[in-house]
C-alpha cells in the first residue's frame, strides 16, 4: 500500500521535498536521502547549487601534483613513511617519488572497485628527521618529519562541505566554504620558522565526512586548490559515515556508494592492512570486500525501523575491510589512534590494545589521541563505537589503555555533530563545523590546533573560530597572521584555549546538545 501510495503521488511529493529543501535550510538534513529512498528524486540530482562563491574556480594554472603524505604505522618504526602521487588513470605507471623504497614497498595501480578513474602510486620508505626530498618537482620537493619526542603542532577539521550535490551545503555560500577551507590549512601550512627553517605545522587531519563525496570529483577539484606546502604536510585521514554511503546512513545507500573504497586510496594512509603482505601482496590495501557483491546483514540498523526490512536489500554489508581504517603511530612526542565507527567492537579491540601497548612504552609520547569521526551511535555506527564510547571502552576493558589514561595525556577527536566545541573538558574535542548544518546558536566555521611546541611537556588544544552565521568574519586577519606569524602565535592571539595541561583544567562546563541536536541524533539518517 505504501508504494502504490509513493507512485500515485510522487509528483507532488518530490514537488513538496523540493520546496522543503529551498525554504527550509536549517531543516534539510536527510531531506533529499528520504527523497530518493522513496524514489521520488534522481539519485544524482542536485539539492542546491551554490553560489560563485562556493563553486569551482577556473584555473589559471597546473595545480601542483595531487602528493599525499602520511605517517608509517608504528610497526614499521618511527622513520617510516608512505608518500603516494594520485593522478587520472591513462593505464601507464606513474613516475617513481623516490629513489630509496624497496621493489616490495611500492604500489602503483588503478583504484579498484570505486573512483576508478585515478591512479594511485604509494611507496614506502625510510626518511630521516628533518626535510626529506620526493621527486614531484624540479627542485624536488620536501617533506618535514619531526624527530622522535620533539614538539609537534597539528590542525583538525572534519565533515568540510564544498558542495551539495549529494547533501544541503548549509553554510557552503555563507562561509565560502570552497575557497577558505583550502585557503586556511595554506595558510596555516605556508609559515616556516625563520630562525632554523622548520615548519609551524607537522601534520594536518580531516575526520571524515570528506567533502560528501560520492565519485571522487568533488574531493580531487577541492585537492587541486591545495598548496604543495599543504600536500607535503603529513596528512591524518579517518572515514566518516558519508564516506560509505554518500546519503550518510545505509539506510539510504545506493550500490554506486563508495563504502570507504575510494577514501581509503585516495587518502593513502599507512594502515593495518598495509602490514599484511601475505594477504594483499604489495597493496596497502585489503580488497577482500567487494562493494558489488555485498551479501551479509547490515552491521548497524535504527531502532526505530522494522528488522528485517524488505530495502534492506539495498544495504547489504559491503563497507571495506576495517583493516584499512586501523592505524596508530608517532608524530614528534604525540601519538595518534585513528579508526572507523563503522565496524564492532569485536573487529577492533586487538587492534586498540596493541595501539595501547605500543605507546605504553614509547617514552617519546606525552599526549595520545584517538581521532575518529561519529559523535553518537547512529548512520552507521556500530553498538558503542561512536569516538567518546570508544574511548570509554579502551580505558575500562584494555589494560593497557587504562594504564594509557592514567600516565599520559590521553584525548579524543571527533566529526559528525557540525560544529566545534568542547565534548568532554579537557579531554573530548569536537571539529566539525566546516560549512555543514547543526548545533543551532552554536553554528561556526574554524580550525582547531592542537600544540605540544610552545610549552614543553604540555598539551594545548585552541579553537580559532573563524566565522560564524551570525556575523563573525576575521578570515583574512586569520589566514593573514598564519602565513606571517604561524599558527601557534595567531591561536594565541585569535583563539580560544581548550585544554592547557600546564594550568588547572578548565572550568567552563560543555554546553549541553539542543533539542534539535538531540532530534536529528535520534531520528535523523544523515547527519
Amino acid at each position: 500500500e505504501g508504494c502504490d501510495f509513493v507512485n500515485k503521488h510522487a509528483p507532488t511529493l518530490a514537488e513538496k521535498l523540493q520546496k522543503l529543501a529551498s525554504t527550509k535550510q536549517e531543516q534539510l538534513e536527510g531531506v533529499h536521502a528520504l527523497c530518493v529512498f522513496l524514489h521520488v528524486c534522481p539519485e544524482t540530482a542536485n539539492q542546491k547549487s551554490l553560489s560563485s562563491s562556493s563553486s569551482s574556480a577556473t584555473e589559471t594554472s597546473p595545480p601542483p601534483p595531487d602528493v599525499r603524505v602520511a605517517r608509517g604505522h608504528a610497526k614499521r618504526g618511527y622513520y617510516a613513511m608512505r608518500v603516494s602521487l594520485v593522478a587520472e588513470d591513462n593505464d601507464t605507471t606513474l613516475p617513481p617519488l623516490t629513489t630509496t623504497a624497496a621493489q616490495n614497498d611500492v604500489y602503483d595501480e588503478k583504484f579498484r572497485y570505486r573512483w576508478t578513474h585515478l591512479r594511485l602510486r604509494s611507496e614506502l620508505i625510510h626518511a630521516q628527521p628533518g626535510w626529506n626530498a620526493i621527486n614531484v618537482q624540479t627542485p624536488p620537493a620536501k617533506f618535514y618529519l619531526p624527530a622522535s619526542g620533539e614538539g609537534t603542532v597539528g590542525l583538525w577539521i572534519a565533515d568540510p562541505c564544498v558542495s551539495s550535490e549529494f547533501v544541503p551545503c548549509t553554510w557552503g555560500d555563507k562561509y565560502q566554504t570552497a575557497t577558505r577551507i583550502p585557503g586556511l590549512v595554506n595558510a596555516a601550512t605556508a609559515f616556516t620558522n625563520p630562525n632554523d627553517g622548520t615548519p609551524d605545522v607537522s601534520f594536518w587531519g580531516i575526520l571524515g565526512d570528506n567533502f560528501y563525496d560520492r565519485y571522487g570529483h568533488i574531493t580531487t577539484n577541492l585537492f587541486s586548490k591545495l598548496s604543495m606546502s599543504t600536500k607535503l604536510t603529513t596528512l591524518v585521514a579517518a572515514p566518516g559515515n558519508h564516506d560509505y554511503w554518500a546519503y550518510g546512513s545505509p539506510t539510504v545507500c545506493v550500490a554506486t556508494d563508495q563504502f570507504g573504497n575510494g577514501f581509503m586510496q585516495y587518502y593513502a594512509q599507512d594502515a593495518e592492512a598495509s602490514l599484511d603482505s601475505a594477504t594483499n601482496g604489495t597493496a596497502p590495501f585489503n580488497f577482500s570486500v567487494n562493494p558489488d557483491t555485498g551479501k551479509e546483514a547490515p552491521r548497524w540498523w535504527p531502532k526505530w525501523l522494522p528488522d528485517p526490512w524488505d530495502l534492506t536489500q539495498r544495504c547489504l554489508a559491503r563497507e571495506s575491510h576495517s583493516s584499512n581504517f586501523q592505524s596508530y603511530y608517532a608524530i614528534g612526542d604525540m601519538g595518534v589512534i585513528s579508526y572507523s565507527s563503522a565496524y564492532t567492537y569485536d573487529e577492533q579491540s586487538n587492534f586498540l590494545a596493541d595501539a595501547c601497548d605500543y605507546f605504553i612504552g614509547n617514552d617519546d609520547v606525552n599526549t595520545v589521541m584517538i581521532v575518529g569521526h561519529w559523535s553518537d551511535e547512529n548512520d552507521g555506527c556500530a553498538e558503542n563505537m561512536h569516538v567518546p564510547g570508544v574511548f570509554d571502552q579502551m580505558r575500562s576493558k584494555i589494560g593497557s589503555c587504562a594504564k594509557l589514561d592514567s600516565t599520559k595525556k590521553f584525548v579524543f577527536f571527533q566529526g559528525h555533530d557540525h560544529c566545534n566545541i568542547v565534548i568532554r573538558n579537557s579531554t573530548g574535542f569536537q571539529v566539525a563545523g566546516e560549512g555543514m548544518a547543526g548545533c543551532d546558536d552554536r553554528q561556526n566555521f574554524g580550525i582547531t590546533v592542537i600544540d605540544t611546541k610552545s610549552k614543553p611537556g604540555a598539551v594545548r588544544v585552541i579553537y580559532v573560530n573563524v566565522m560564524t552565521p551570525f556575523g563573525l568574519d576575521r578570515y583574512d586577519e586569520v589566514t593573514s597572521c598564519f602565513a606571517k606569524e604561524g599558527v601557534v602565535a595567531c591561536a594565541d592571539k585569535y583563539g580560544e584555549v581548550w585544554l592547557d595541561s600546564s594550568s588547572s583544567p578548565s572550568s567552563s562546563p560543555s554546553p549541553p546538545p539542543s533539542l534539535s541536536l538531540l532530534l536529528l541524533s535520534s531520528s535523523c539518517p544523515c547527519p
